[in-house]
């Protein structure tokens, strides 16, 4: 007797028939499962137990995709439960057009299975689907070349190519990678629009035909048979009885991490699917781990380590074995806001439960060493700049009582063209000259979303003194405001401190006023903007020797921003930067650094600095300065 049951969607699934054979059943061939009426972008599985040796006969419709002769756009397959390859696919090779039609394509055999637990998949993609996005690729050939065009325009202005850059990124990499597939096709272009129609094996394409996916799908099916009397149902699942931690099936846009403690050192086994449409290390969806007692990143997914999850070219598969010493760890797992679990804009992976990330013991027995470990100390920032939206600036004195070791966790935007960051935070100590910590390129890692965006997390070692923790934008790209894909923590984008452990004491750093400043600093203009024209006015009772520091910009004989003393009784200048008595001050050319002392009589003066309306401290339009912060003047007493 045949029983009907409900069908279980990992998608949204409009309308199903789903059939089960019960262990009574006595007659031959009987159906295990039909399913059809599918709608674009939706996943079906079904699970089922064979006792003994098994023979099962599919029927399946589906279709190739218009874009890569060698995949298919909706298509079956069947993975042993917990495993992450198929023991059977439908290909190009294994089908028969259908109907046909240049679409679609039928399977129709027979599948020999062992004793086990297994899981039907059947994925409905569009056939003009690519990487998750539906085009009207009507316009493909003219939008890569006017997106060549305005790139090879801008190379030669800068700084307005880094903005314009920053917005297509995102597009660019999309119709990149669909020119390449184009050209893997060897087709060639149909003559009454090259740019609607291509050909591959003599059959005629037609991208721009907006209907010709609705009706492909109303084709697509499922059929299961079999003379087996022992099939049972069993639930969809991604088991495991060694599970350290895990971030599994995760939604978009999640930024989630789990904590476990090892009571001794311990080999562990990782897997973990993820997203990474081919740029490097630039992925959209994966794992880290990071020692929560250090905050050193001891594993991460890696390009270079990742092979095909199966479906979409994106999907990435990471199995790796790790040593872990005795300690405490925090497992990461962040996504973007596209195709996740539930979610697919393109193939799921091959085995659709894990993605995500698994931690395992290598034996059941090395549980009894493990235990869930809460990060609950750094959950307060001590000091925090946060929430930095465009043209931001914010800087805040503070000071440490002795010498300590804190967790620096800053996000920012890192500008490739100009190899600098746009957005990003530092820490300086009161009185010296050069930044005392800073991100860079090479102490950041990829904060999710563009490529662009990048983090610092990590500890810092604070001797006693008075500090300043600082944060700059530039005028795109920042909270609130994303011209691209945003970082995954996108509320703390900004810098901040934190505890390292539960004992830190968080009394020996406290937040200083202000208007803090060291006891030497005559007159401080720093950080300076476009358009600036300020001052500050400093007292000296008796003929003293000034230390100047004054950055600026400069070419040739001329300088655009610079600084001078002026005697505030009568404002004649007694010293001024020049281009002559400047040096280079790293980065651009035209970055100039005067650093000298002058004698000064007892008097009153004026301290001043203007700059012109572009390359000013927050809104380089070239390679900033080596202490950008310093960008102004700066006069202390001399030794």
């Amino acid at each position: 007797m045949l029983t009907a049951l409900d069908c279980r969607r990992l998608g949204s699934l409009v309308f199903a028939t789903l059939l089960i054979l019960s262990t009574a059943t006595t007659y031959a061939k009987d159906r295990i499962l039909l399913i059809d009426g599918f709608h674009q972008g939706e996943l079906f599985c079904r699970a089922f137990r064979v006792t003994k040796p098994t023979s099962i006969d599919i029927h399946a419709v589906g279709a190739l995709s218009a874009f890569n002769r060698d995949q298919m756009a909706a298509y079956s397959w069947i993975i042993r439960s917990g495993s992450l390859s198929p023991v059977w696919e439908m290909t190009i090779d294994n089908t028969d057009r259908y109907k046909r039609d240049k679409y679609l394509r039928e399977y129709q055999s027979t599948q020999e299975l062992e004793p086990g637990d297994y899981e039907v998949y059947f994925y409905a993609g569009s056939p003009s689907t690519i990487s998750g996005f539906s085009f009207d690729l009507s316009g493909l050939g003219k939008a890569l070349e006017k997106l060549k065009i305005n790139l090879s325009d801008l190379s030669d202005q800068k700084d307005e190519l880094e903005k314009q850059k920053a917005k297509l990124e995102d597009q660019k990499k999309e119709l990149e990678k669909q020119k390449a597939k184009l050209k893997e096709q060897k087709g060639k272009t149909d003559s009454s629009d090259p740019s609607n129609r291509i050909v591959i094996n003599g059959d005629v394409f037609d991208l721009s035909d907006s209907d010709v996916s609705d009706e492909i799908i109303k084709e697509y099916s499922l059929e299961i048979t079999s003379d087996a009397k022992d099939i049972s149902r069993i639930e969809c699942a991604y088991n495991s009885d060694r599970v350290i931690a895990e971030i599994l099936q995760p939604e978009n846009n999640l930024y989630a991490s789990k904590g476990f403690s090892l009571a001794q050192p311990m080999q562990v086994e990782i897997t973990a699917l993820g997203e990474n449409a081919g740029m490097a290390d630039d992925f959209a969806d994966y794992g880290w781990i990071v020692n929560a007692d250090t905050r050193k990143r001891v594993w991460s997914m890696t390009e270079a380590t990742t092979d095909p999850a199966g479906g979409a070219e994106k999907n990435k598969l990471v199995t790796e074995r790790l040593d872990l010493p005795k300690g405490n760890y925090l497992l990461y797992y962040v996504t973007d806001d596209s195709h996740t679990y539930d979610d697919w804009n393109a193939a799921p992976p091959y085995n659709p439960q894990a993605y995500g990330i698994r931690v395992n013991a290598l034996r059941k027995d090395d549980l009894k060493y493990v235990k869930p470990y809460q990060d609950t100390y750094s959950q307060a920032a001590l000091i925090a700049i946060v929430r930095a939206d465009n043209d931001f600036f914010e800087t805040i004195p503070f000071h440490v009582a002795k010498d300590c070791d804190v967790r620096v966790y800053a996000i920012g935007e890192y500008g490739e063209s100009s190899d600098a960051f746009a957005d990003y935070g530092w820490i300086e100590r009161v009185g010296d000259e050069d930044l005392y910590w800073e991100m860079t390129e090479r102490n950041t890692h990829h904060a999710g979303g563009a490529s662009k965006n990048r983090d610092f997390d990590d500890i810092v070692h604070l001797t006693a003194g008075n500090y300043v923790l600082g944060y700059v934008t530039d005028d795109s790209h920042a909270y609130g405001d994303w011209n691209s894909g945003p970082p995954y923590d996108q509320k703390n984008y900004g810098i901040s401190i934190f505890a390292t452990s539960k004992s830190f004491d968080p009394t020996i750093i406290k937040q200083l006023p202000k208007e803090t400043a060291s006891a030497n600093v005559l007159a401080k203009i720093t950080y300076v903007g476009d358009d600036a024209d300020e001052s500050q006015v400093f007292v000296l009772d008796k003929p003293t020797r000034v230390h100047v520091v004054c950055l600026g910009e400069g070419s040739g004989s001329d300088m655009a921003d610079y600084g001078w003393i002026e005697n505030a009784a009568d404002d004649d200048i007694v010293w001024e930067m020049t281009y002559r008595r400047s040096k280079w001050a790293g980065g651009a050319d035209k970055n100039r650094l005067v650093d000298t002392y002058v004698m000064l009589d007892a008097g009153k003066y004026r301290a001043r600095f203007v700059s012109d309306d572009s390359h000013s401290f927050g809104n380089w339009n070239s390679d900033p300065p080596n202490n950008p912060q310093r960008w102004g003047i700066t006069i202390t007493k001399g030794e």
